[in-house]
């Protein structure tokens, strides 16, 4: 799946900033997200906790010094 990793399989850190996707209705498009685990299972994305996060990866490494504005 393009560099995603289950969350069955393995999870991140907690409180590492990762992109996640998550099924948000029933029947639609899996959302993609920022978020971050954090505590009991809970996953942190933008200020609500959740629970059914299916897909996660890490973060890109920011552009470098070179990139324009």
């Amino acid at each position: 799946m393009n560099g995603w990793i289950s969350t069955k399989d393995r999870l991140p850190k907690p409180f590492q900033g990762v992109i996640i996707a998550r099924e948000y209705e029933v029947g639609k498009p899996m959302r993609v997200e920022a978020g971050m685990l954090t505590t009991g299972g809970w996953w942190k994305v933008y200020g609500t906790n959740v629970k059914k996060v299916a897909y996660w990866m890490p973060l890109p490494e920011p552009p470098g010094e070179e990139h324009d504005v």
